[in-house]
């Protein structure tokens, strides 16, 4: 438990920097993408977390697919193993949100920093592919 407040405030450190540049590693964006979640702020410009193409899309849906959901108090936040292959990564999220588990799997792609371009939940109150749910807005 103690470690808990150590991380939040390295996560806290990381959300100024990460606003104003891109992010040389998969562990270092979804850490940045996390960090306001996870201090109980707003988030703001999430854009720069997203891919160009998944950028276009976003704006058709009215959850948080980074928090599956609208409203949040996180807990027991985790990044897994990150699977890198070139300009591309697999890397597994998984939270608590109200003491729901989550399992969130990024899919990312490095387009002049680190980026995610899919999520895929597999727990928590929704499952989905988010380019599958853009697919059904389209």
């Amino acid at each position: 438990m103690r470690l808990l407040p150590i991380v939040a405030a390295l996560l806290l450190g990381f959300v100024g920097s990460a606003m104003a540049q891109s992010f040389d590693t998969p562990e270092a964006m979804l850490t940045a993408l996390h960090a306001p979640y996870l201090s109980d702020e707003i988030p703001e410009n999430s854009e720069i977390f997203r891919s160009q193409a998944l950028n276009a899309l976003y704006e058709a849906i009215d959850f948080d697919p980074v928090i599956n959901g609208q409203d949040w108090i996180i807990a027991d936040f985790a990044i897994g193993k990150i699977q890198v292959d070139g300009d591309t990564a697999i890397a597994r999220v998984t939270f608590k949100n109200f003491d729901t588990a989550n399992t969130l799997d990024f899919t990312l792609v490095n387009e002049d920093g680190w980026k995610y371009d899919n999520i895929v939940a597999s727990g928590g109150d929704n499952e989905y592919s988010l380019v599958d749910v853009f697919k059904d807005y389209e």
